[in-house]
């Protein structure tokens, strides 16, 4: 089911962890002392921390990942239409958290992922969403012009690719101030764009084949997280502005809030899946050394959502995809905030969640974006931090083991 990465979040969260796993710190400001979710999205603290820890480039070493030297950043979401049409979106260059950060596109041809041309812009720019719809048909989004890359100084940014090329389109808002951080599609004239203005006000744009519109947000809510739209459905992730999980559902006219479980903290990804359910994952509690995550998912049984077991207690999820009744996906961080930060991934067989393994990696990774076309085809986005140089990292699964996909 198409689904979008929450990148809002997940971009200051995968700041901090790469900063922490450089120098060994806690990328954390006052204000992000309190519970997980009453922070403001993609922090500038967060990210310009990750910026000084990264420092300058130094050239990536290994094998596994020797072929993708020329291309440093970090991937924040990915989503196929096809089995030769995919796109990966994020951060570029030696520095993907800096005020000079390009935005980066990678194109799957079938073969191997590719870097293509991208339109420049003058600060700090990423993408953090994207969505294909057809070889001539896709949507990305995210923020340009920034302090900061990934924060909420710039402007929103949508760029539509039409087959040829990646140009901008304009944004619904006159001021256009603040970031999206996700992007989802019903079809070709039904597309759903989230995020957040530059004072933290939730942002939904609407395309609906000529042009972008505003949408209301539903009451109480921050800033949105995630996306996701199907002809299953369209629901979006956000917390309230007391920090509390709040899940919103399309019905057609306007954005309704949906009964969740007590909770604070913050819902990072939303997928749909067959016979009216969906599934949403995040956290709760507080990064540590002040307190301690704990993981959380949810889900949707077509009339309220609740808590479901997960194999992890503490692991940081992000992203999460369904193929099917029975085959589903999470990635995220293992060890978030600390030196050792590790692949999380974890997979729905229809009864249960359960760790997966993913390929062994030398240095720090993470994964922040998946998308699952079937049982049998999956890809997953993220980073491989090695000597202090953040290298993109795209991942398949083929039905029987996960693999470092070459580019």
């Amino acid at each position: 089911m198409r689904s979008t990465r929450p990148a809002l979040r997940a971009a200051g969260l995968a700041a901090a962890m790469l900063m922490s796993a450089v120098a060994g710190t806690v990328a954390l400001a006052p204000a992000q002392a309190a519970p997980a979710g009453t922070a403001p999205a993609g922090s500038p603290a967060a990210v310009s921390a990750a910026r000084a820890a990264l420092g300058p480039a130094l050239a990536a070493s290994g094998p596994a990942l020797a072929a993708a030297r020329a291309t440093r950043g970090l991937l924040y979401a990915v989503s196929a239409a096809g089995a030769r049409t995919a796109w990966a979106v994020g951060a570029g260059g030696a520095d993907p958290f800096g005020a000079h950060s390009p935005v980066l596109i990678m194109r799957w041809t079938g073969t191997a992922w590719r870097p293509v041309p991208v339109p420049s812009f003058r600060r700090g720019s990423a993408l953090l969403g994207v969505t294909a719809i057809s070889a001539r048909d896709a949507w990305a989004v995210g923020e340009s012009d920034a302090d900061f890359a990934g924060d909420v100084s710039g402007r929103m940014l949508i760029l539509h690719w039409d087959g040829r090329s990646w140009t901008r389109v304009p944004s619904p808002d006159p001021r256009g101030h603040g970031v999206l951080g996700g992007v989802a599609a019903v079809s070709a004239r039904d597309v759903w764009a989230v995020g957040q203005t530059g004072d933290s006000q939730p942002v939904i744009i609407h395309w609906t084949g000529a042009a972008w519109h505003q949408v209301r947000a539903p009451a109480g809510a921050s800033a949105f997280m995630g996306v996701t739209a199907s002809r299953l459905g369209v629901w979006a992730t956000s917390s309230s502005n007391a920090g509390r999980f709040l899940i919103a559902r399309w019905n057609g006219r306007s954005w309704l809030r949906t009964p969740v479980p007590p909770g604070q903290g913050t819902l990072e990804g939303v997928t749909t899946a067959p016979a009216r359910r969906a599934w949403a994952v995040g956290t709760t509690g507080v990064p540590p050394p002040l307190g301690t995550f704990h993981s959380v998912i949810l889900r949707w049984n077509g009339a309220r959502w609740s808590a479901v077991p997960s194999p992890v207690r503490t692991d940081q999820l992000i992203g999460v995809s369904s193929a099917s009744a029975r085959s589903g996906w999470v990635v995220g961080a293992s060890g978030a905030y600390t030196r050792h930060v590790k692949l999380a991934i974890l997979r729905w067989n229809g009864i249960a969640w359960s760790l997966a393994r993913g390929p062994r990696l030398a240095g720090e990774s993470l994964l922040v974006g998946v998308t699952a076309r079937s049982a049998r085809s999956a890809w997953a986005v993220g980073t491989n931090l090695r000597s202090k140089t953040a290298i993109p990292l795209i991942l398949h699964w083929n039905g029987l083991r996960w693999a470092v996909a070459p580019s």
